[in-house]
């Protein structure tokens, strides 16, 4: 089975739900108790995953290239400072 394309393409439902979630928590259509921020972090952690198996099936010469891997080197030197 093809995981990385499987969980491509669940993805897109998955962000489009979040951003909904979000926009709904914005509006306060949601009731109190429902707590958005548990949804954010399943869609970072999906989001995640997916990433890491992209930079781990890429071939060595196409991981320098990679956009993936430049903005994945990007944000973790932004997040932890240089």
């Amino acid at each position: 089975m093809n995981y990385q394309k499987i969980l491509g393409y669940s993805l897109i439902p998955i962000n489009l739900l979040g951003v909904i979630i979000i926009a709904l928590n914005h509006l306060s259509m949601l009731p109190s108790f429902w707590n958005s921020l548990y949804v954010f972090y399943i869609a970072v952690l999906i989001d995640t995953l997916f990433f890491a198996i992209v930079i781990k099936n890429m071939l060595e010469h196409e991981r320098e290239k990679s956009n993936i891997n430049f903005y994945s080197k990007y944000f973790f030197h932004s997040f932890f400072g240089r």
